[in-house]
């Protein structure tokens, strides 16, 4: 990855860990996009590490759910918006009021994905958010 993000002063043991992980070349790239994320909820200034990850080919829905994540804690709600508008396009079902984002077959992934969907919902006021609780 070519990302470019460098920690600024360490804000402690929250920190270190997540920035060794996302810079590390060794990290698996969905490891990577998560610790991004985390980095963005602790207010480092990673919004154009997540816009350069955002165009990384083959992201799976995982990684895209942390790059929503990502964006909305760096305030980017319009890209946070879109990824869940795609995500729940292409594999989001409807029962009556509730909702689930279907990750192929394995009901633990679904409901993984559904509850990150649902923090990103959530935090952008979105009322389908209620329907994935």
């Amino acid at each position: 990855m070519t990302w470019s993000w460098q920690p600024r002063q360490s804000r402690g043991p929250v920190t270190n860990p997540t920035a060794t992980i996302r810079g590390s070349s060794a990290t698996e790239r969905d490891l990577q996009i998560a610790a991004l994320a985390g980095l963005a909820g602790l207010g480092e200034p990673v919004l154009t590490d997540l816009r350069a990850a955002e165009r990384e080919p083959d992201l799976t829905t995982m990684d895209r759910l942390y790059l929503a994540l990502g964006f909305l804690a760096v305030g980017d709600d319009a890209s946070a918006i879109a990824i869940e508008r795609d995500l729940l396009g292409r594999d989001g079902e409807r029962l009556g009021t509730w909702v689930r984002l279907r990750v192929g077959t394995d009901p633990d992934a679904t409901l993984e994905a559904t509850s990150l969907l649902a923090v990103v919902a959530a935090g952008m006021g979105d009322p389908l958010a209620a329907g994935m609780a």
